[in-house]
């Protein structure tokens, strides 16, 4: 098992890279996603409360503090060595 939670009500779906690299969530009442590394593939944040949603992370999107910290309600970050793209196909395509 490669995968750990380390706050409250906090969910790991994945594992890490090794023993050594694992997938860490450390933000209460949260979801992290991701297979073969120590960053999250995806991360869905808590609400603000009742009748409210969440936030969600795709790529590390951390702060200066190296919290996950998405700014929007769908917040994209590339890798370093990729392409800050988006694809939207349509169900058919010509």
């Amino acid at each position: 098992m490669h995968a750990s939670v380390a706050s409250g009500q906090a969910m790991v779906i994945g594992y890490g890279y090794n023993a050594s690299n694992l997938l860490m969530n450390n933000m209460q009442q949260s979801l992290m996603m991701g297979f073969n590394s120590n960053r999250p593939t995806l991360f869905i944040s808590r609400s603000n409360g009742l009748g409210k949603t969440g936030r969600i992370a795709i790529g590390n999107v951390v702060d200066e503090n190296g919290q996950m910290d998405p700014q929007a309600k769908l917040h994209l970050r590339a890798d370093a060595d990729e392409e800050a793209a988006v694809f939207i196909e349509p169900h058919t395509w010509s």
